[in-house]
């Protein structure tokens, strides 16, 4: 009889545990955003904390970038290669596949590996899934997805309301309607091919909203998202005319409306379908004129001298990316790993990699007639792609082979002048005609915890405004004159073309984290490295 009873204990015990071992897997389907990339372009030195390995920052996909504030960060990556998160287990499983469930078992760190797949539990309770792309002692680039949120049910009270155009002053916006029924009403996101797309020239007085009244419909509040962000309310007060003048819209930038409608006794009877307003510049804010083949260019009357000039590949007119992303107004990335560029202006992304004629417009597949490439060291980009994507007018005369654009906004510099040569970029003249004398970084025995002063090579470098470089090289006795070029990442903006070795070469600023310190750190993006020490 006790072994009976002992048995039966010992089965419901199992039973049980089971039991909850099954409660504590979410066993719902997870779904998947698009895929993005990212880099983290500085490992975080030395181990991880046990039990708080962001307390010194780490990544945050919100923000796209490392941040020191470890109740924003969702993982981090030290340079011993383990990952740190507030849960995270490897996954056996494609980066875009779904997720029937959550992992039982999330550790805060796993080693790294690459190639793997990562569940992660981010800062704000929401999941995500990473890959690890390639990483080095120095940096890692990974893709990643985010999880959607599936939408709510609609309410039968609840039903979508029409929305009118938005009315430009002086003169109404005129265009189809949007509208559904309740069970076709979904939460209203950002910028969609499914919503009513009006374009507006900035007026400083603002931009006047209408809205189809209906039946029963005595007042209403209204919603904004900027630029694809967060939706905000912008009244505090019922809006008791079917109308707003929204006097915070800026040129260039992109906004989303919806409405709620309201009865008379105060109860939410509709909601509208999001409309899309983009504010342009007006036509006489900024204009560019080029001509093929040569080197001087016109922005807002003002010469600007070109490092290279524009010119016809495959049939197709191609610029500096540099000239014409500051000439727009709009900003510019460049991913090393990818050779990608991506440019923004108004609220829209166009992404472009290096010879390949496939590109992105607002995360959509687009075709290029011709391929962004590299010409005497300047990245160069098709033109006419890049006006027609961001909204620009062109025109190209054939007797001259001049091209006028119109439209982008004026320059943000101080003096309104656009620069055709590369060593204009922001903090770039950091690195600009000062001699770094060159050391190997020190050595370091973890077991004792000592570490030796880096080796000086008696190795000179100068990095001239004018595009070239002069390397003393007394590693293999060598003297290396040559140019460098902007790579437009944060952490190494500069790289020397043929230096040591043959190789290209990275060029950081050195921080409060560089191993054996200087000012500079030269990088071969394979396995060695040097740290430079400006001279008097």
């Amino acid at each position: 009889m006790t072994k009976k009873i002992l048995a039966a204990a010992i089965f419901s015990l199992i039973f049980l545990l089971v039991g909850v071992a099954s409660a504590g897997a979410k066993t719902e389907e997870i779904t998947w955003g698009e895929v993005k990339t990212g880099t983290y372009s500085e490992l975080t030195y030395g181990a991880l904390i046990i039990n708080d390995p962001m307390s010194k920052g780490g990544y945050s996909f919100s923000e796209g970038a490392f941040t020191e504030d470890p109740d924003t960060a969702d993982f981090v990556i030290n340079t011993f290669n383990d990952i740190g998160a507030n849960g995270i287990s490897e996954l056996k499983e494609e980066l875009d596949k779904k997720t029937t469930a959550v992992p039982l078992k999330l550790s805060d760190h796993a080693p790294v590996k690459q190639g793997s797949v990562y569940f992660l539990s981010l800062h704000d309770g929401s999941y995500a899934k990473l890959r690890i792309d390639r990483i080095n002692t120095k940096m890692a680039t990974f893709s990643y997805v985010l999880e959607t949120k599936a939408a709510p049910a609609p309410t039968p009270a609840t039903t979508p309301k029409q929305t009118a155009a938005p009315t430009p002053k002086p003169s109404p916006t005129s265009g189809s309607r949007g509208g559904g029924t309740a069970g076709e009403w979904k939460p209203p996101v950002p910028i969609s091919d499914s919503y009513k797309i009006y374009r507006m020239e900035y007026d400083p007085e603002g931009a006047l909203l209408t809205i189809l009244q209906e039946e029963g419909d005595v007042a209403w509040d209204l919603y904004r998202s900027e630029n694809g962000g967060s939706w905000v309310k912008v009244n505090d007060f019922k809006l008791t005319k079917p109308e707003h003048l929204d006097t915070f819209v800026q040129p260039g930038h992109t906004y989303s409306y919806y409405w709620h409608a309201y009865n008379a006794a105060g109860k939410v009877i509709g909601k509208s379908v999001p409309f899309i307003v983009e504010i342009s510049h007006s036509g006489t804010d900024n204009k560019i004129v080029l001509q093929l083949d040569n080197k001087k260019a016109f922005v807002n009357g003002k010469p600007v001298e070109l490092d290279v000039a524009p010119m016809l590949l495959g049939g197709s007119t191609v610029v500096p990316i540099r000239f014409i992303s500051d000439s727009l107004g709009s900003t510019l990335d460049w991913d090393g790993t990818e050779w990608k560029i991506t440019l923004k202006l108004g609220g829209r992304k166009i992404e472009m990699w290096i010879d390949n004629t496939t590109a992105k417009v607002d995360g959509k597949d687009a075709s290029l007639a011709v391929p962004p490439t590299i010409v005497g060291e300047r990245t160069m980009v098709p033109l006419r792609f890049i006006n027609e994507n961001f909204g620009l007018h062109v025109d190209f005369d054939d007797s001259t082979k001049t091209i006028t654009i119109t439209g982008g906004q004026p320059p943000q510099s101080d003096n309104g002048n656009v620069s055709g040569s590369e060593s204009s970029e922001p903090g770039v003249q950091f690195f600009l005609n000062k001699i770094f004398e060159l050391r190997i970084p020190g050595a370091v025995d973890y077991e004792k915890g000592t570490a030796t002063p880096g080796y000086n090579l008696e190795s000179y470098l100068l990095l001239n405004e004018d595009g070239t470089y002069k390397w003393a090289s007394n590693w293999d006795k060598k003297l290396y004159e040559g140019k460098w070029e902007l790579t437009y990442d944060e952490s190494y903006p500069i790289r020397i073309l043929d230096g040591e070795e043959g190789k290209s070469w990275l060029v950081g600023q050195a921080n409060e984290h560089t191993w054996g310190g200087g000012d500079i750190v030269l990088w071969d993006k394979i396995a060695y490295s040097y740290n430079g020490f400006e001279t008097e």
